[in-house]
């Protein structure tokens, strides 16, 4: 899949069919009513109403039987000897989120769910502090690389845990400054590629830069810049509109197109591809026999988009696809 510059139509060499951008990209939106008492390890395994403290969920009631009052009750209890007012003396506050009283900051699909599961920001030291621009997963670790304006931060994606943090124009000098928009992998070892090699690029809306990350021990060399594109209407997007992106080497019929109808070779509906995301519109790239834009979806129309507790796309700042699932992190 060739992203980056002026796109040819064919590349036949199997190892470059996703290549010059190198780009990659639980059940159920979580909402349980395992009852006060039970086992989480988020806020959003726990039933409404309840906090997940300590491995355990627990009603918002305070420990020592009180209820907070709010602001209006000067600091008192709810069980203090005082006249309540018409609510009893309780400042509801917002109701429950998915991820309980908490923002959401991970959101995740795989095609076969019919919802997403959303998980609230882990407190770290090695979380991010400012917005999320950027990232993309190393697919044979299963670890993220999540970068801001100026930091990057691995996430290991088992359990959702942040595990480092640095300097982003340390990583990546050639793109020191550079407001990036998206961020690509492709698998190590994708179609007969070096297996110990994980092509990669970030993405900003005047150039790309290119770089290859040697495993396991993640090391990382800059290949080339490419600072011009030639993506052509009707269906490419304006590349300083992308807000996100992610790519999959097979689609679970996500992804619209006909590779036969668009220049006469493959099969009749896409295979591996790419996804643009602007504001407005999902952007896909056929990646592996036509080498164009194939289609164009309003982004509330797009099928993970559609479905129950999808993440808001305003809130949006980077995506990628790692062993079959789609990931999103809040900006």
């Amino acid at each position: 899949m060739t992203l980056s510059g002026a796109l040819p139509m064919k590349m036949k060499t199997a190892p470059r069919i996703l290549g010059l951008v190198y780009v990659t990209l639980t059940a159920g939106l979580v909402a349980c009513a395992n009852g006060e008492g039970a086992q989480c390890t988020t806020v959003a395994e726990c039933g409404a109403g309840e906090r997940c403290v300590d491995g355990r969920c627990v009603s918002g009631r305070r420990e020592d039987g009180g209820v907070d009052a709010g602001p209006l009750d000067a600091g008192r209890d709810a069980s203090d000897d005082a006249e309540p007012e018409r609510d009893g003396g309780v400042d509801a506050g917002p109701p429950p989120g998915p991820c309980g009283l908490e923002p959401c900051a991970i959101w995740t699909i795989a095609p076969a769910e019919t919802a997403w599961s959303a998980y609230p920001a882990i407190a770290s030291a090695l979380a991010p502090t400012s917005p999320v621009r950027a990232a993309f997963d190393v697919e044979s670790i299963e670890l993220a690389y999540v970068l801001t304006d100026t930091t990057y931060h691995v996430l290991r994606l088992a359990d959702r845990t942040w595990v480092e943090a640095g300097n982003r124009d340390l990583l990546f000098p050639e793109a020191a400054g550079a407001a990036l928009n998206s961020a690509f992998s492709i698998p190590a070892g994708y179609l007969g590629g070096n297996p110990d090699v994980e092509p990669l690029s970030l993405s900003s809306a005047g150039s790309v830069y290119q770089y290859q990350m040697t495993l396991p021990a993640r090391l990382v060399a800059f290949t080339n810049q490419v600072d011009e594109r030639t993506w052509e209407p009707p269906f490419a997007p304006d590349p300083a509109l992308v807000r996100f992106s992610w790519t999959a080497a097979e689609n679970p019929g996500w992804a619209a197109g006909d590779p036969n109808g668009l220049c006469g070779e493959g099969p009749p509906m896409i295979e591996g591809y790419a996804a643009f995301a602007t504001s407005t519109d999902v952007h896909i790239y056929e990646g592996q026999h036509c080498f164009e834009f194939a289609s164009r979806t309003p982004i509330g129309d797009f099928a993970p988009f559609r479905r129950l507790g999808a993440p808001p796309i305003a809130r949006i700042g980077a995506a990628f696809w790692n062993a079959g699932r789609l990931w999103i992190l809040a900006e």
